[in-house]
């Protein structure tokens, strides 16, 4: 998931969060976010509540922001920030709060992106498996595959080989 964060514009920055009740699935997944370029704290970058995973599940409310769901933490809470490098890479549990920050800058524009892992013995859950936002703005993997020259190249559907395992899952 590529990640475009504008200066000025805190209504669409990602609020307080879980990864987990997203892509749901399994627990055991994690998130690998990497800013693309040097990415000092005023640029808004990421920062997380360390051992929050150990908090479970939290409830959630609707909010602005991307994703559109937020959980409260405590006011007193330690939240992690830091001024983060190009090639610098943070990788967190599904269960760990954690929210971008707002850019601060004047003229320069955030980018990052989300790569999400589990192992392959886990439930994954159907639309973890579509095109990131697919239902929002209503394209398939045929629309993203449209101009891509697939003959012979193994890349494409690559999930479909694998001995994937799914499972009903309701979120909560």
């Amino acid at each position: 998931i590529l990640r475009a964060i504008f200066p000025g514009v805190p209504l669409h920055t990602t609020p307080p969060h879980q990864d987990y009740i997203h892509i749901l699935g399994t627990q055991d997944t994690w998130t690998a976010w990497i800013p693309c370029g040097d990415c000092p704290e005023e640029l808004g970058g990421l920062s997380l509540v360390p051992g929050s995973y150990r908090w479970g599940v939290l409830p959630t409310q609707q909010t602005y922001g991307a994703g559109g769901a937020a959980v409260e933490t405590p006011e007193d809470c330690p939240w992690a920030v830091a001024d983060y490098a190009c090639g610098d890479v943070v990788i967190f549990h599904s269960l760990t709060v954690h929210q971008g920050r707002d850019n601060a800058t004047r003229d320069r524009l955030r980018l990052s992106v989300d790569f999400r892992y589990q192992p392959l013995d886990q439930p994954v859950q159907p639309s973890s498996l579509e095109p990131h936002m697919a239902t929002t703005y209503k394209y398939s993997w045929e629309d993203v595959y449209a101009a891509w020259n697939t003959q012979g190249d193994s890349l494409p559907y690559y999930w479909k080989s694998q001995p994937l395992h799914f499972e009903p899952v309701h979120k909560t």
